[in-house]
């Protein structure tokens, strides 16, 4: 199993890299060329080096994240989610894992597996990920769980706007305008309530 686990890491890496200089046909050297590429905010290089490190030693977990996090930085959900879910399988906690496989799965509209997956294991942020349950639930139609999950949220010192205002816009979203204005209408809401994005 760990034998099969490495080959696919290794094809991985490799069918995401792409030809690079000889110069850095070493594993430190293609690491630090990636690092010196990411510096630079040139990621696509940076990818580059780092998928050609990762295919050396496709174990190797800070490889992994920061090639996940080069496709990431470049927007490219679509390079960094097969080895972001390569890193969430194991027990490695990382956070860039976690967020572009939450995406993924955002952008797949698979809300029962944005409830099922653990924070534990590298969750964005305490807030964040509330709010992603409380809009996963709203994606499966329980409302009576978003709504609970966002009046739970609201209660955090300094949130209480932010939240109010995700949770009109829930409400709008399943056609409650009279639930979403009271929230708008009201000062409870804050300053979130007041942004231009708010009013319109």
């Amino acid at each position: 199993m760990f034998r099969k686990h490495r080959s696919f890491v290794s094809a991985l890496a490799l069918s995401l890299s792409m030809a690079v200089p000889v110069a850095a046909d070493s594993v430190s050297g293609a690491y630090l060329a990636g690092r010196y590429a990411s510096m630079r905010s040139d990621f696509a290089e940076a990818a580059r080096y780092y998928g050609e490190a990762l295919a050396k030693e496709p174990n190797n977990v800070e490889f992994q994240e920061s090639t996940v996090l080069a496709y990431l930085s470049l927007g490219d959900i679509d390079k960094a989610l097969p080895l972001a879910r390569v890193i969430t399988s194991g027990e490695q906690s990382s956070q860039v894992a976690y967020l572009v496989t939450t995406a993924g799965m955002a952008q797949a509209e698979d809300y029962q597996g944005l409830l099922d997956q653990n924070a534990d294991t590298g969750g964005i942020g305490p807030w964040v990920d509330g709010l992603i349950k409380a809009w996963a639930y709203v994606g499966i139609g329980d409302m009576t769980a978003a709504i609970e999950k966002f009046d739970e949220l609201s209660t955090e010192a300094g949130m209480q706007g932010f939240v109010l205002y995700h949770k009109a816009l829930a409400l709008a979203s399943v056609g409650d305008f009279e639930g979403a204005d009271a929230i708008f209408g009201s000062n409870m809401a804050g300053s979130a309530g007041q942004t231009r994005r708010g009013v319109i």
